[in-house]
């Protein structure tokens, strides 16, 4: 009998083992997961369940709550938020029917903006009918508009901004400029009788043309309001880059600008204002204020052909040009570098990996003349500084990057292939530019071959062709001559 509850009982383990027979009534499906993943714009977060990626069953319901920071609100979720029971609510629910991928969206309050254009208008008011002889870059007053305008652009381009916020900040400033015409007109400023109003005008300008630009305005209505005329129009309407130079510019320089922007690549840079410190009053150190737009530089204010500058190191033939132009070009590829190059991570990358290699050692960057690791201490000079030899010959620094190499020396002419490449802006050719001594800019358009990684392994300038053979890196390892 005992033999035989043994073999019963071993049967029945074989058939539950062989799933023949169920332990406890019916199978239990298996459950579907499915992931959620949550982010959020500037302005706030998600504090419920947090921000990033997260496992829930299927048809399972979610809390969602989002908190918006000091001077922001909610606005909505967006996304896959076909099962979120009210996008417009920051405290709702999420029904997990599939992986979603979800945004939370904050704006700025409109309240902020009232407050901010109040403080322009009145304390403009004050400062008009105040005595300015005794102001200071520190006086209450003089703090209080710059620091509100230099508020309202970080309002326009902050991500936060709603096109209903741009527009309102928009018609402030077309009403601002034509209301208080003194100031933020365009008219000759007496900088001394109005000290710091060069600054608050200029800042008033670069933020009108800001918002401008990302509410998509036609740029006649900026030149209307800001009474633009001649080649400063032109430059605008054109290119929609303001020029800021309370009438200090002559038609020269004005055409030495419009000219590099004719011969730069559009595409390259988002250069949309510049000014000019020396005219707007803002020149002494303890008493500048720092107008300031992602989108603006500064430049000198030389006359054309007055001044030259060699920009090759003293050690290799010089070669010189306009200095005033040379300014300019400097600081208009600081708006390729940024946002182009750093939007682009590949050419970011390339930049950090030519600083790295390149070493604290002046000799083994084409603008050697610089003191050993300045441009591991100031990278954000790298790129416009090599476009100082870049457009005052191409040629040259080419040539410099050759006679490099065979010193023993291979970044320089990596350095130099790398700015040929951006230029290209990914073709099948690269722009050369020369200019002279006095700010005439030419450009040429430079053949080049690529290899299968999409390095430069040749260039086509004239009859002349230079070869290069790289390492998988990308680097230059030998340099085949014409």
């Amino acid at each position: 009998m005992k033999n035989r509850i043994i073999s019963i009982s071993l049967a029945v383990m074989l058939a539950l083992s062989a799933g023949l027979i169920s332990c406890g009534g019916e199978e239990t499906p298996e459950t579907t997961e499915y992931s959620l993943t949550i982010s959020s714009t500037e302005g706030g977060s998600v504090v419920t369940p947090g921000e990033g990626t997260f496992p829930y069953d299927e048809g399972e319901t979610v809390d969602l709550v989002a908190e918006a920071d000091e001077g922001y609100q909610f606005t909505n979720w967006s996304g896959n938020v076909g099962t979120i029971s009210n996008i417009d609510s920051a405290s709702t629910t999420i029904v997990m029917n599939g992986n979603y991928s979800i945004i939370a969206n904050f704006e700025l309050v409109p309240t902020e903006l009232s407050s901010t254009t109040d403080i322009i208008h009145s304390q403009t008011d004050a400062y008009l009918n105040t005595d300015r002889s005794d102001l200071t870059r520190d006086s209450p007053v003089v703090q209080s508009i710059f620091n509100a305008h230099r508020s309202l652009n970080d309002i326009i381009n902050s991500e936060a901004s709603s096109p209903e916020y741009r527009e309102a900040i928009f018609d402030f400033y077309r009403s601002l400029i034509e209301d208080k015409g003194l100031i933020y007109g365009t008219a000759l400023l007496d900088v001394d009788e109005y000290p710091f109003a060069g600054a608050f005008r200029a800042q008033a300008h670069w933020n009108f043309v800001d918002v401008q630009v990302l509410i998509d305005k036609p740029r006649s209505e900026i030149s209307n309001v800001l009474g633009l005329t001649g080649i400063k129009r032109e430059i605008f309407e054109t290119h929609g880059v303001l020029v800021v130079d309370n009438e200090g510019l002559d038609t020269r320089q004005l055409q030495v600008v419009y000219s590099i922007l004719d011969l730069m690549p559009t595409e390259l840079h988002n250069l949309h204002n510049i000014a000019v410190n020396h005219f707007i009053g803002n020149i002494a150190a303890d008493e500048f204020l720092g107008v300031w737009s992602p989108t603006g530089v500064y430049i000198l204010e030389p006359k054309v052909g007055s001044m030259k500058q060699n920009s090759f190191p003293s050690d290799f033939l010089p070669h010189y040009s306009d200095l005033y132009s040379l300014a300019a070009v400097h600081e208009f590829n600081h708006m390729v570098d940024s946002p182009y190059n750093t939007g682009n991570e590949m050419i970011r990358n390339r930049i950090r990996t030519l600083i790295e290699q390149a070493g604290s050692d002046s000799q083994n960057y084409l603008r050697s003349m610089f003191e050993p690791g300045f441009f591991q201490n100031a990278p954000q000079e790298f790129f416009a500084s090599i476009s100082n030899q870049y457009f005052a010959s191409s040629e040259h620094a080419l040539s410099l990057g050759i006679e490099r190499f065979n010193q023993g020396r291979p970044e320089p002419l990596n350095q130099f292939l790398f700015f040929a490449d951006v230029y290209s802006r990914g073709g099948s050719s690269t722009l050369f530019y020369t200019l002279d001594t006095d700010g005439n800019l030419t450009r040429t358009e430079v053949p080049i071959v690529r290899d299968g990684n999409g390095h430069i392994i040749e260039l086509h300038v004239g009859a002349e062709h230079y070869g290069f053979e790289l390492d998988t890196d990308g680097n230059v390892i030998s340099v085949i001559l014409p």
